[in-house]
């Protein structure tokens, strides 16, 4: 029987997922990894560690599942977007730990170049947020030693986690990027599609340590056959949210998904149309498939989701697991009137406050753990209705209803809450790795292993509906009161 299998490294784990014919997981295999966080605001991980571990998994979806290699057909990779890697061209080991997408150590050298927004947003669809890649490379170019004497010596190559690990994993080490990938350094210009001097000057940093550029849908490379005994074709790269809007199978204009994980990403497919990004609202690069135009898309991005659930069983020690907010948000009527405003990590869309930090108001002696949780999942809920108002109302996007996945769209309380504030209907997707999936779908396509994009799109399912169950007046109040509430938030944070 033949498959597809797909390649997932993601923040905290990776996992190899073994895709049949009817989209379904025949096969998977995850390994945790860990993250380090040196300085303050510094988010690190081990390169070699994450390539060892998918090799593993790799190994072991293939040996448990007793699936002979001819059988897989193509491989997929899909990453952790913005998280970049620097290594010895000579050695292939890593320089330093790879930097993380949600490290803030680069935010000095943004703000020297805030002058130069404007310019950067209409190359890139970008704003200047140390999310992004080029600020890492830049800080890895200034402070870790030996890497400008690699450079000189002509022995340094970066990349982003995509690149890194199809070079440790491919016969030759290729030295490539998808174009997905590459839309979200900060140096890559997605109607140019290739590296931009004017970008690449402003970061001090010299295209020859970058990798080549290829759609996400194309010939990188073949797998190492002494990984699992045999050479089988990558056919894509994609980032992570990429692949996701793939794997909901968005692919008619203004279809959009959102994901409900450690942050909360909400993309809307806009095909060949490329919006100039607006309040927040980013646009990027969503696919290419060889010989096809490119499909762009825009994106909302909430940094804290599930990171919250985590800070409240981790840090607070108020819950043992994260599924218990659920139930507890329902064991009280409202949220007691506190607001929980969680910009943890910062404020994305329309406020885009790199510095901005959490805010929990209107505590009374009556405020009990139920208030908080409920209240932390409604602010979440707003935070996406905040990204949604923007699509509908500056970006004239006609968004109707949205495709939901990640570990806490599994939480009925913050769907519905959700589908209450945006008034819309939420679609529970039935696939728990839209990731995975999305990426093997890309990969499967470019094989032949599926004929095109409507076959797959036969493939989603709903698990469950959500629909918009309170009036229009008590949404509006509600909204005026979190709108107060995220103002104050930012007038604290400019002070």
């Amino acid at each position: 029987m033949p498959y597809v299998v797909a390649l997932d490294a993601g923040t905290s784990s990776c996992r190899a997922v073994l895709v049949d014919s009817f989209g379904k997981i025949a096969g998977y295999e995850q390994l945790s990894f860990t993250s380090h966080h040196p300085l303050p605001g510094a988010v690190e991980q081990n390169p070699l560690e994450i390539v060892k571990a998918l090799k593993s998994c790799i190994f072991k979806l293939v040996d448990k599942n007793r699936i002979n290699p001819v059988e897989i057909l193509a491989i997929g990779i899909t990453n952790q977007r913005e998280t970049v890697v620097a290594w010895n061209k000579q050695t292939g080991l890593p320089i330093h730990p790879a930097i993380v997408w949600n490290d803030r150590r680069e935010l000095a050298v943004l703000e020297t170049l805030q002058n130069q927004e404007r310019e950067v947003r209409a190359k890139t669809g970008l704003s200047l947020h140390p999310y992004f890649s080029a600020g890492k490379l830049w800080w890895i170019l200034q402070n870790v030693p030996n890497a400008k004497k690699l450079l000189k010596e002509e022995k340094l190559l970066v990349g982003t986690m995509g690149t890194w690990i199809l070079s440790k994993l491919a016969i030759g080490s290729p030295h490539l990027i998808d174009e997905s990938n590459a839309a979200r350094t900060l140096l890559f210009n997605t109607k140019t599609l290739d590296w931009d001097n004017e970008l690449l000057n402003m970061f001090s940093i010299p295209r020859s340590i970058l990798p080549e550029i290829r759609p996400t849908s194309t010939f990188f490379g073949m797998l190492d056959p002494e990984i699992v005994g045999k050479e089988i074709p990558i056919l894509c790269m994609m980032g992570d949210q990429s692949a996701s809007l793939f794997g909901h199978t968005c692919f008619e204009k203004y279809d959009t998904k959102i994901t409900l994980g450690t942050g909360a990403f909400l993309l809307s497919n806009t095909k060949e149309e490329r919006y100039a990004p607006q309040k927040g609202i980013l646009s990027s690069i969503g696919w290419h498939i060889e010989n096809e135009p490119v499909n762009y898309m825009v994106e909302g991005v909430v940094f804290a989701a599930g990171s919250a659930a985590i800070w409240l069983r981790d840090y607070l020690g108020l819950i043992i697991e994260a599924e218990e907010t659920e139930s507890l948000a329902y064991s009280v009527r409202d949220n007691g009137g506190i607001i929980f405003v969680p910009s943890f990590q910062g404020m994305g869309a329309p406020y885009n406050i790199a510095e901005a930090r959490g805010m929990l108001l209107n505590l009374s002696l009556s405020t009990n753990i139920g208030h908080i949780v409920r209240a932390l999942l409604e602010g979440i809920a707003h935070e996406v209705a905040d990204i949604v108002e923007i699509l509908r109302k500056d970006l004239r996007i006609p968004i109707r209803q949205l495709r939901a996945g990640g570990g806490m769209s599994y939480n009925n309380f913050l769907l519905q809450t959700a589908a209450d504030m945006l008034d819309l209907s939420f679609s529970r997707s039935t696939i728990r790795e839209a990731t995975a999936i999305g990426v093997a779908f890309a990969a499967g396509l470019q094989a032949g292993f599926w004929k095109s994009q409507k076959e797959i799109a036969t493939l989603w399912s709903a698990d469950q509906k959500f629909e918009p169950e309170i009036t229009p007046e008590v949404r509006e109040a509600q909204r005026k009161k979190w709108q107060r509430a995220s103002m104050l938030n930012q007038t604290w944070n400019n002070e």
